[in-house]
């Protein structure tokens, strides 16, 4: 179940934990807790015009990496390994992808690249799997971290009680962002006005993850003769 997902306050959370602490603050404490875990479960999705995507994947912080994508009604598994990237998909997730590509025939390409794990084609794994490596870089769009130009209410989800700060960050635009109120305080939720909503879960998780055997992987490259 996604931790980050809020209910009506019945009673409010006890917020004692962040003692005269501004929104903004509560949410860089957030962002910071977030990027010092080892690994977690992170879920996408964004909602587009003509775009519909989602994630599911579980990360370390190095950017190792299991799990699913689902775009354009296809789907493709991922896997990150050792800083190398593959995708195994089906026809309808090829088709949409190669179409981007003019030069591309994707209705005669994409059936040679199923049942296999195919390298990386323009990072879009690895786009997915750094997350947790790259949360950090997240800075608030303020001249005064302590300023008042964010807001912050109480709320309650499946995982605890949580703060639900607004905020505005650099190229994000104004954010919902969902911090635990339970030490360590991780952001556990991330809606952008640009960008995709994320939401992060099972800290700590085992990512135990290699890379494809040798006989089911092949560059994009060599199968298009490039």
């Amino acid at each position: 179940m996604t931790s980050g997902a809020l209910s009506a306050c019945g009673a409010s959370p006890d917020v004692r934990p962040f003692p005269e602490r501004t929104p903004n603050e509560v949410f860089v404490t957030g962002v910071e807790a977030l990027a010092a875990v080892d690994s977690a479960r992170v879920r996408q999705t964004i909602e587009l015009e003509g775009l519909s995507a989602s994630a599911d994947i579980v990360m370390t912080a190095e950017g190792d990496c299991r799990g699913r994508i689902e775009q354009d009604g296809g789907a493709a598994e991922v896997l990150g390994a050792d800083g190398r990237y593959w995708l195994r998909a089906d026809e309808a997730y090829w088709t949409a992808l190669l179409a981007q590509t003019p030069a591309i025939d994707a209705d005669l390409v994409a059936p040679l690249l199923l049942d296999r794990w195919i390298s990386d084609p323009a990072g879009v794994v690895a786009g997915s799997c750094q997350l947790l490596e790259t949360i950090g870089d997240i800075e608030l769009d303020v001249d005064d971290p302590a300023g008042d130009d964010a807001t912050m209410r109480a709320v309650e989800t499946q995982a605890g009680d949580a703060l639900e700060i607004t905020a505005p960050v650099l190229s994000m635009g104004s954010v919902r962002a969902v911090v635990m109120v339970a030490d360590p305080h991780y952001l556990v939720e991330l809606q952008a006005e640009i960008g995709p909503t994320m939401r992060f879960s099972e800290f700590g998780v085992d990512v135990r993850v290699s890379e494809p055997p040798a006989d089911q992987r092949r560059d994009l490259e060599d199968l298009l003769g490039g």
